[in-house]
């Protein structure tokens, strides 16, 4: 088991990263929802398997899992900003006005 999660955690972050298609990131119904499950949800349970299969400290563990999720959403909401900009950069247009 620990090569499964030594596997799929790196996998998951990837597949979060740069994974997820445009589809989803901007849907409108509850899809929307997605990274936030991934990062609130699987994401901690993957790690704290990965971390129970090397024998970890429980309250390391602990600590680690749940910091491991403001860490990672702030990291993917910069992410998700800049990927943001660039597609504003290539695909549209600011306008200024007045209303």
């Amino acid at each position: 088991m620990r090569i499964f999660y030594c596997l799929a955690y790196p996998t998951l972050l990837v597949f979060i990263f740069f994974g997820l298609p445009n589809s989803i990131l901007y849907s409108q119904g509850i899809i929307r929802w997605t990274p936030f499950i991934l990062i609130g949800f699987v994401q901690p349970l993957l790690l704290y398997k990965m971390l129970h299969s090397f024998k970890v400290a429980i309250m390391t563990k602990k600590i680690v899992t749940v910091w491991s999720m403001p860490v990672l959403g702030i990291i993917f909401g910069i992410y998700l900003n800049d990927v943001e900009k660039k597609h504003l950069r290539d695909n549209g247009a600011e306008t200024k006005g007045i209303v």
